[in-house]
């Protein structure tokens, strides 16, 4: 082989080289590029705001973790906003990537961009539902919702599932409407509910069981009625890429028992916008409560 021959020989498969290795690069650039490298994880407090930061870090741990085994470096800044409402405004307009929301809250900020993606739903035991309770003190003559006529009422957030809506529902199921109430408020936060109740200044009030497990054994309140509703929803807001999301999603359903134990919940599983058409009938029948 002349020289010039060898030459050539040298630069083609060199050239070829180059082209592996540059489309190999390209690949990795794509696949980089799926998934943001950093993310807003958006979420509200239902007690205090800094109980509710050190229940979302080891979640925050957990996606990481498996973004990073999957081929993805995200950081994750954790986002306490200070209301339902505002949650339901930040997702809405796309200023939070995803975020935890409440059964009440998905469906209206689902409203209000329809576009949403829903990424996964809670499970507690096991099961998709959670549980809310009415409640009074032990010393209360009230025994059934029917004694709550001429009462006093707790409420937590106007947009609360288990502290607004699903117990005004229950409420008009015997008959009770707000104007049957001697008065009621909205406390906005569970924990904020116990103590309007504990302290006297209501004779009845509502919250989830997680908070009642927490201080109403304690306070030595007594429940009167239990409510079933679906658990929480993660969304994704909506101009999130879709592969993004899909990498995402897996990594939810990823975490584990461990990783959800302070939210009080053992796993996420997927979910479908039909999985909260119950929370859409039992918030038309309460708008029924102010008449």
């Amino acid at each position: 082989m002349g020289l010039a021959m060898w030459w050539r020989s040298v630069l083609g498969r060199a050239a070829v080289l180059f082209l592996v290795v540059a489309h190999s690069l390209a690949l990795a650039s794509d696949s980089a590029s799926t998934m943001p490298r950093r993310l807003v994880l958006g979420t509200y407090p239902s007690e205090l705001p800094s109980e509710e930061l050190e229940k979302i870090k080891p979640i925050r741990a957990g996606l990481e973790k498996r973004l990073s085994a999957a081929g993805y470096r995200v950081d994750i800044e954790i986002r306490i906003l200070q209301s339902y409402e505002e949650a339901i405004q930040e997702l809405v307009a796309g200023r939070v990537d995803f975020a935890r929301m409440g059964p009440v809250n998905y469906v209206l900020a689902k409203e209000q961009k329809p576009s949403l993606r829903l990424l996964a739903m809670e499970t507690q035991n096991g099961s998709r539902l959670l549980t809310g309770y009415i409640f009074v003190p032990a010393s209360s003559d009230v025994r059934t919702l029917r004694d709550l006529r001429g009462k006093t009422f707790a409420f937590g957030s106007p947009n609360s599932t288990t502290g607004r809506y699903y117990p005004q529902a229950a409420l008009l199921e015997v008959g009770i409407h707000a104007s049957d109430l001697a008065g009621f408020r909205y406390l906005q936060r569970h924990d904020k509910v116990f103590k309007g109740v504990g302290e006297g200044g209501f004779d009845a009030g509502a919250s989830n069981e997680v908070t009642f497990n927490k201080y109403g054994v304690e306070k030595k309140f007594r429940l009167i009625h239990t409510m079933k509703s679906p658990a929480h929803a993660w969304v994704a807001r909506a101009d999130f890429p879709t592969a993004a999301a899909d990498i995402l999603v897996r990594a939810l359903l990823g975490l584990s028992a461990a990783e959800l134990e302070l939210l009080s919940r053992d796993g996420l599983v997927a979910a479908s916008d039909a999985d909260f058409d119950r929370v859409r009938q039992v918030m038309k029948r309460a708008e029924r409560f102010i008449e």
